[in-house]
């Protein structure tokens, strides 16, 4: 399995109180989005002002369900040998 640095920030989120934010921003002349995962507007600010401090890990492939469970592990270990 490929190891990818660790992402949590040390503060869990709540995914039952997460709500999808919009996000806007421009980049060569031309207006792009971006969601965020956030539990309020200003949560949703702060997190947006943090990205600077990130890094693209790769191309998402697909989004798999997590209520397909056991089946949703065994698709990401057969696609990543």
């Amino acid at each position: 399995m490929r190891e990818y640095p660790p992402t949590n920030t040390g503060e869990p989120i709540n995914c039952i109180r997460t709500k999808t934010f919009l996000c806007e921003y421009r980049y060569k002349n031309e207006t792009w989005a971006l969601e965020i995962k956030a539990e309020s507007h200003e949560d949703a600010k702060r997190r947006l002002l943090q990205i600077s401090n990130g890094q693209v890990l790769g191309e998402l492939k697909a989004k798999i369900p997590y209520r397909l469970g056991w089946l949703a592990k065994l698709w990401v270990w057969i696609a990543n040998p």
